[in-house]
């Protein structure tokens, strides 16, 4: 491997294959919003930033939380985590993630200065 991380270019013919390091933000520009199991066997794992898997409806019945809340939660952290991602792919059947699609057509909707005076994040450009 030289020195930018291409594996077999100086040492033997063919085609140069970058080897992504083990820690750090993907270079992929997208997040992966996997709604139900069936989605994960697209195998779009390797071609995106992250993914997060959701489904709005709950296991069991009774008293439990909106699942809705704890997928945003998680969408946020992973595009906090990765500056790369720029845009969110929902793949899978949408009603079963309703409720999580709704809030993040409403966020995107809303400029980055108004989301950040909303959620308390600095909004200073230093």
């Amino acid at each position: 491997m030289d020195e930018l991380g291409f594996r077999g270019a100086a040492s033997r013919p063919g085609v140069p294959r970058w080897i992504p390091p083990a820690k750090g933000p993907s270079l992929a520009p997208v997040l992966l919003l996997a709604i139900g199991q069936p989605s994960l066997q697209l195998h779009l794992q390797v071609w995106v930033a992250a993914v997060v898997e959701v489904d709005d409806r709950p296991v069991s019945g009774g008293g439990l939380p909106d699942f809705w809340q704890s997928n945003i939660s998680r969408v946020i952290h992973s595009v906090l985590s990765n500056p790369n991602i720029e845009r969110i792919l929902a793949v899978g059947d949408e009603t079963k993630a309703a409720r999580t699609l709704e809030v993040l057509e409403r966020m995107s909707a809303q400029s980055p200065f108004r989301l950040a005076q909303r959620y308390g994040a600095s909004t200073s450009t230093r």
